[in-house]
């Protein structure tokens, strides 16, 4: 039987207090200034408050993914990330 894959959810943090460190969360890449990508087995809620607790940004966006993102120009690493254990 195959592994069930985490969800996937994106991330914008206008302005943090706290610098926001991937390597804190189960599994998070940042992609560029302010946007992270996480895959995670909180709910959508749970990381929206651990984000919001943690960094304190002025403006905060999380939303699931249903699919792969597509983007250009990210940080290094970023579409190895998304494409692993698919």
């Amino acid at each position: 039987m195959a592994e069930e894959r985490l969800p996937q959810f994106v991330a914008y943090l206008d302005e943090p207090e706290e610098a926001l460190d991937p390597d804190e969360y189960h599994d998070a890449i940042e992609l560029g200034d302010g946007v992270y990508l996480f895959r995670s087995d909180q709910t959508l809620s749970k990381l929206y408050h651990a984000i919001k607790h943690h960094a304190r940004p002025k403006g905060l966006f999380v939303g699931k993914l249903d699919g792969e993102p597509k983007f250009k120009g990210m940080a290094a690493g970023a579409l190895k990330w998304v494409r692993r254990d698919r």
